[in-house]
């Protein structure tokens, strides 16, 4: 079905369609390798793009860090909140003393 002009959007940005994210979280470990390896083939060989294997990982948004910030997903109202991550929370206490 395609949208027309001033249809709203399936999805607001409190309440993302994120596939992918619900598809890893279903998955074994085993096949999150095999779908991190798939993600990484593509991405190498059809984007032609390089990926640092040292910063790389599948893991939760609360488990990444990026940019100093996280990501996490209220459950009650299923807004997401970014906040600090917790080494830039620990640099900046350092700085400050």
């Amino acid at each position: 079905m395609r949208r027309r002009h001033g249809d709203r959007p399936t999805h607001t940005a409190s309440q993302p369609d994120q596939p992918t994210a619900r598809l890893a979280a279903a998955m074994a470990p085993g096949a999150l390798k095999d779908f991190s390896d798939s993600m990484t083939e593509f991405i190498e060989g059809r984007l032609r793009l390089r990926i640092n294997r040292d910063k790389s990982a599948v893991a939760r948004p609360e488990d990444r860090h990026f940019l100093g910030f996280r990501l996490r997903r209220d459950p009650q109202s299923g807004t997401v909140e970014v906040l600090l991550s917790e080494r830039t929370k620990r640099n900046a206490m350092e700085h400050v003393r």
